[in-house]
């Protein structure tokens, strides 16, 4: 793999280590000036090399999934505001009140926007769930969580009646999933007298695109998955000095732990290599140029071998097709590399900490810089109580591309 030049740009970027404190400094990315670009072989001091900064957020708004997403919704638009991009690439903004909210939160500073609400294709009227088969799993939420808030209830639900889920058919589970972020009498309402949707969040994809410069030539492909709808959007934008191909995307996670795999492919995996398979063949076709610029920014679900102690690789054989493709990832190969997924965020709870989100880039001839940003504590009401949490259970990722003078 192409190995990247890292920057030093003025006002050094806070890479920040993913454990004990280790969220309580939000790193945001520094302008590179017309001296650092100067610095950089620049040859004419009155026209700067440009510089083009994406950050990449999945904001972890899947209420039914995700704690609290309520509550940090209206953090979220002054959070995203104070970031030093000009392309921000959000995931989990699943419904169109959030969509709608973030939007105009963040209009000042970042004008345009771009979203395809996708729909659910629909089920069937065949019951996905027999009431014997879902009768443990009731009794056991109703036990376990029935003072729990819809948007909660998954999480107490998949934690306290874990074996009682498993135990019902495949079908039954896609169907409990289709229905996330619903009481759960409705959840099993719906699930016993029809096959619920094919999607969850009523088909809605959950990307959203934001931009300080105009949008051109935008367009989307949807990918075939099971649970969520997947899709990746296309912009060109419009930025000073050059334009960019941006790709935002958010492709299928590893829900083996929690759910039976039962979609089109053999696997959460294979789904996800799949679309990758995809994704590259339509960049390819979409983007101005293969020599760039081009940017890829989402929630990939995967991540490199190449990682420190402390970080593990996740689904390598997916990420290596993006790599083996000529990407370059500068936060996952910077110095003193950290988690995007973090087991000390209070949003996930332990586990493993990997790097699942990524800013992209292909093209000739550029520099970069990358850091972890969206990553402070923070404090919200819940129940009548302070809870200290962090805006997402994923933290972003910022990178600055300088390409040559164009």
């Amino acid at each position: 793999m192409r190995r990247i030049t890292f920057l030093l740009l003025a006002g050094s970027l806070a890479l920040v280590a993913c454990g004990g404190d280790s969220g309580d400094t939000d790193a945001a990315t520094p302008d590179v000036t017309e001296e650092s670009a100067d610095d950089l072989g620049g040859t004419d001091q009155q026209q700067p090399i440009p510089a083009f900064t994406v950050v990449n957020f999945n904001a972890g708004l899947a209420a039914g999934y995700v704690d609290y997403a309520p509550e940090r919704l209206p953090l979220l638009g002054p959070a995203l505001s104070a970031l030093q991009a000009d392309v921000v690439c959000l995931e989990e903004v699943w419904t169109d009140a959030d969509a709608a909210a973030l939007i105009a939160a963040t209009q000042a500073v970042f004008p345009h926007s771009y979203r395809e609400a996708t729909s659910d294709g629909g089920g069937s009227a065949e019951p996905a769930c027999t009431v014997d088969e879902i009768g443990p799993l009731q009794t056991c939420a109703l036990a376990n969580c029935a003072e729990v808030a819809a948007e909660n209830l998954a999480t107490c639900v998949l934690g306290k009646c874990g074996p009682e889920f498993q135990s019902v058919s495949d079908a039954c589970q896609g169907c409990l999933a289709s229905q996330i972020g619903k009481p759960l009498a409705d959840m099993v309402a719906n699930c016993t007298t029809s096959s619920g949707g094919k999607y969850a969040y009523e088909g809605r994809n959950g990307v959203l695109l934001l931009s300080k410069h105009p949008l051109a030539s935008t367009e989307f492909l949807q990918f075939e998955s099971y649970v969520n709808a997947r899709v990746v959007l296309h912009a060109r934008v419009e930025a000073p000095g050059l334009t960019p191909d941006v790709f935002c995307t958010h492709l299928t996670a590893d829900l083996s732990a929690d759910l039976e795999y039962a979609g089109t492919y053999g696997s959460w995996g294979e789904e996800q290599g799949a679309q990758i398979d995809q994704m590259l063949t339509w960049i390819g076709e979409k983007a101005a140029s293969v020599d760039g610029p081009v940017v890829l920014a989402g929630d990939l679900n995967c991540g490199p071998a190449f990682l420190p102690d402390g970080i593990t690789g996740e689904h390598v054989e997916n990420y290596d097709k993006l790599t083996d493709a000529d990407w370059a990832d500068p936060f996952a190969e910077a110095t003193g590399v950290v988690c995007s997924w973090c087991g000390d965020n209070p949003l996930v709870g332990g586990g493993d900490s990997t790097i699942l989100d990524h800013v992209l880039v292909k093209g000739t001839g550029f520099t970069s810089s990358a850091a972890r940003v969206l990553d402070q504590p923070v404090e919200i009401q819940s129940g009548g109580a302070a809870v200290q949490t962090r805006l997402s259970d994923h933290y972003g990722v910022s990178v600055t591309v300088v390409f040559p003078a164009l």
